[in-house]
């Protein structure tokens, strides 16, 4: 009678299969344990070959699972095989817990071990020891590797230099050799749908109306338009408005690295400006674009929202809508004060109206673009920038110590906030500028919910008082302080 074959299992894994990563590739690692099990005289059922790409360390990413890995471990528990074969230990995991789990499923099931050509005994005291101890190895190894890819990470940012997937409206060109990054250079007919995107949010389009336009005129999703370009088949996706507020919200695309919390310049030259990214995020993250409960995006329904502030605690007000008929706008923060949305948006209004009927008002808000009085301070806003990052690159080289470093970004961290804040002072943005005409009062009831805020936020400081108590039908102007702000004074 023929003896029967030893039933084995052969597993690899590598954390991801990429020219670039040092290491055996699954198919070397299969290849080396066949070639064992062979020598070896053991039956390799081709149901009983587990291989996978993922991480098995500690720090992988949640909700990740190892298919291959615990395919095997069900196996092993049925008693499908006699023996386990691996290149290397570290295969099967960097965290001593799933070893010792692995190595005690195989003892109770009498499933012996082969790591690297070494026989293991998983019942044996000194075969666990060394076990033990390689599992210690693994595990101390994987945190060095992960420290290593933070370091790496956070140069590759302060460095401005992108990271991750190709990006839309962007391609970057590699050495052929090296595979080193050459450049990143905007993509002309991407690029000009990102400016697109950007501008209709500030002028109000929801998200959804900007997603329709888009597909009904067949310009590509992202996705594809990637996927062509990297010789990938696109998958016919189409645009939706969430996709069209990552693009509109990107940093990256206004010239800005952001690695954690911390934003860098970028190595790229930028598609929309920067003022402009900050108002599209700003108008993304308004609550006022709530209705009932609901998000509707890319829609402001309400124009005061935000812009006028409550008196006590300074929030800005939102509306609450009462038997779904009756608007008040109503301080989130203190909830003690509140005023009927009708009146309060007439009399804020009639100030705006009042503003831009004056000509010296007028003639202000142009001075401003006109003699470059707010250019002047953004150029030393960028000269202030420029030295920050200036400051970041030399402690990066070692040139400056840490401390030396973070004492010259404080003092300039606190100059760069009061430039910013005259910046503010002293410009009123080009495309509100530009609506703010003495025939404004006319135009006013064309304007979308977001293009009347802008108006009103750029030129007005709205603070609803609080009532005292007191309750009344009518509303009181006197109770609500508008003034002037920037070259609006």
């Amino acid at each position: 009678m023929a003896k029967t074959k030893t039933r084995a299992a052969i597993y690899a894994r590598k954390s991801t299969e990429d020219a670039r990563n040092p290491g055996k590739s699954i198919a070397d690692q299969l290849r080396e344990a066949e070639a064992e099990a062979d020598l070896r005289g053991y039956a390799v059922a081709p149901e009983h070959v587990f291989s996978e790409t993922g991480s098995a360390s500690r720090h992988a990413r949640k909700g990740s699972q190892r298919q291959g890995f615990t395919d095997l471990l069900a196996a092993i528990e049925g008693r499908q095989v006699d023996v386990l074969v691996m290149a290397e230990q570290s295969r099967a995991a960097r965290r001593m817990s799933v070893i010792g789990t692995l190595v005690e499923m195989c003892a109770a099931n009498d499933v012996r071990m082969v790591i690297g050509g070494r026989d293991v005994d998983p019942a044996s005291p000194t075969d666990l020891v060394l076990v033990g101890v390689q599992a210690g190895m693994d595990a101390a190894e994987s945190e060095r590797i992960r420290e290593r890819c933070l370091r790496g990470a956070r140069g590759t940012a302060q460095a401005g230099k992108p990271a991750g997937k190709n990006m839309y409206g962007y391609e970057r060109t590699y050495d052929p050799n090296t595979r080193a990054l050459l450049d990143v250079e905007q993509v002309p007919e991407e690029a000009a749908i990102v400016r697109e995107i950007v501008q209709r949010i500030l002028a109000g389009d929801p998200l959804n109306v900007i997603a329709a336009d888009l597909n009904r005129r067949e310009v590509p999703s992202p996705y594809d338009a990637v996927a062509l370009r990297c010789g990938r088949e696109p998958k016919g996706a189409t645009w939706v408005g969430t996709q069209v507020r990552r693009i509109a919200t990107s940093p990256a695309y206004a010239g800005l690295r952001v690695h954690r919390s911390d934003v860098y310049e970028a190595t790229w030259a930028p598609i929309v400006s920067r003022a402009d990214h900050e108002r599209v995020v700003a108008i993304m993250a308004d609550p006022s674009r709530r209705s009932n409960g609901k998000v509707r995006p890319g829609a402001i329904v309400h124009w005061l929202s935000g812009v006028a502030k409550c008196g006590l605690c300074g929030s800005g007000m939102r509306v609450l809508t009462n038997r779904g008929r009756f608007r008040a706008y109503v301080c989130p923060g203190c909830m003690k004060v509140s005023r009927a949305a009708g009146p309060l948006e007439e009399f804020v209004a009639e100030h705006v109206f009042g503003i831009v009927e004056q000509p010296q008002v007028l003639a202000a808000i142009a001075s401003a673009h006109e003699s470059g009085e707010g250019s002047e301070v953004v150029a030393h806003l960028d000269e202030l920038t420029a030295r920050r990052d200036g400051i970041r690159a030399l402690m990066v080289s070692g040139q400056v110590s840490p401390e030396d470093g973070a004492a010259m970004l404080s003092a300039l961290g606190t100059e760069i906030a009061d430039t910013e804040a005259k910046v503010r002072s002293l410009t009123v943005p080009r495309n509100v500028a530009d609506l703010v005409t003495s025939d404004l009062r006319d135009r006013w009831e064309s304007f979308t919910p977001a293009r009347k805020r802008e108006i009103a936020d750029a030129l007005l400081d709205v603070t609803v008082q609080s009532m005292n108590g007191r309750k009344s039908s009518r509303f009181d102007p006197t109770t609500v302080s508008v003034s002037p702000k920037g070259k609006a004074a």
